[in-house]
Parts: C-alpha cells; sequence; structure tokens
C-alpha cells in the first residue's frame, strides 16, 4: 500500500513539474514585448516546455507499465492459484506413491 501511494505521489510531483513550467510560460507570454528577439525566446520556450511535458508523460507511461508487470509477478507469486494447488496435489501423490 505505501509504495501505490509513493508511486501517486510520484506521478503528482511530475506533472506538477510539467504545470510550473506551463504556468511558467503563460506568465512570461503575458508580459508585452515588441522586441523580436523576445518572441523567438518565447517560442523556444514553448517547444522546450512541450519537450519536456511529452517526455515525463512518455516515462510516467513506460513507468506505469513496468508497475502493473510487478504487481502481476508479485501476485503471481504470493497468491495460490488453481494451477499451483493442482501442482502441488500432484506432487504430494507422486511422493506417497514412493
Amino acid at each position: 500500500m505505501k509504495d501505490a501511494e509513493k508511486w501517486t505521489q510520484f506521478h503528482r510531483i511530475l506533472q506538477d513539474q510539467v504545470d510550473v513550467a506551463g504556468n511558467f510560460h503563460t506568465q512570461y507570454s503575458d508580459l508585452d514585448y515588441e522586441n523580436e528577439a523576445d518572441d523567438k525566446a518565447l517560442d523556444e520556450l514553448e517547444k522546450t516546455i512541450n519537450s519536456f511535458a511529452e517526455k515525463v508523460n512518455n516515462r510516467i507511461t513506460q513507468l506505469d507499465g513496468v508497475y502493473q508487470s510487478l504487481i502481476q509477478i508479485v501476485s503471481i507469486l504470493t497468491i495460490p492459484t488453481y494451477h499451483t494447488n493442482l501442482v502441488c496435489a500432484v506432487q504430494r501423490n507422486h511422493l506417497r506413491q514412493r
């Protein structure tokens, strides 16, 4: 349960970083600049923020996949299933017959 909470916090922290960068761009672009270099800088800033957001979202998606795989592995190893019960029963029967 603690791991799930940490995972949720990690998601939130990463998304907050993307939001902060976007807010910075919005506030910075609201300032009145008439210089072409400033417009270029704003465009570059926006591209950088969009790239950052895309990378963060892609990484979160990848980590979600890894996390789900780990959950499945743990559940397979810790929760008895019909298959594991059947294997154990067969092994017990085999040992009794010796």
